[in-house]
């Protein structure tokens, strides 16, 4: 018999009650307790964060791990799995996790004016953005050449996650000499 307040395997009540007589071939029964009774996981799908914490508390049960998950179908706050699933019977004070729609992940635009090119792509990709890649002519011999001098996004801006940065590298141009025509013999 489920009780909220003997443990389990316990003694709840004999029967008849203690003290009472009983005739010398007579029975006696006792109520053991199989613990508290098992609660349900409540249907918290669908709902606000702050209303499945209220139920599963109300239900008697713990909350476990929140896992927040971008999901563009659904309201950020929003609930949509439970572990263990809505429904199932769990003792007393057991954690259900949760999985929550979170917001579109972000990340910071790194700096990059002063990197080499390639260490400016690589940086770019380990922050999960894309690349735009500009050019602007220096002389040869210049110091900035091959380096990113200036960023499209400036440094510390929160973007969506796959945003593109474009980024201007200085490159030196070669002059391309004018062609040359020979005149003609005897013209």
């Amino acid at each position: 018999t489920p009780s909220e307040t003997v443990r389990a395997n316990e003694v709840i009540a004999p029967d008849p009650p203690s003290g009472a007589r009983v005739p010398a071939a007579g029975a006696i029964k006792i109520l053991v307790s199989s613990g508290p009774a098992p609660r349900l996981v409540p249907p918290i799908l669908d709902k606000p964060l702050e209303q499945a914490l209220a139920d599963i508390g109300r239900s008697g049960l713990a909350v476990g791990k929140i896992k927040r998950v971008f999901r563009a179908d659904l309201v950020p706050g929003t609930v949509f799995e439970a572990d263990p699933a809505v429904g199932s019977p769990l003792p007393r004070d057991t954690p259900v996790g949760l999985s929550v729609a979170g917001p579109e992940p972000t990340t910071k635009v790194p700096y990059l004016v002063g990197l080499r090119q390639a260490s400016a792509e690589r940086v770019l990709k380990s922050a999960g953005l894309k690349v735009k890649i500009a050019t602007s002519p220096v002389a040869a011999g210049d110091a900035s050449e091959g380096k990113v001098i200036s960023q499209g996004t400036p440094p510390q801006v929160e973007v969506k996650e796959e945003s593109v940065v474009e980024i201007t590298v200085a490159v030196v141009v070669v002059p391309v000499p004018a062609p040359t025509t020979a005149a003609p013999p005897g013209g």
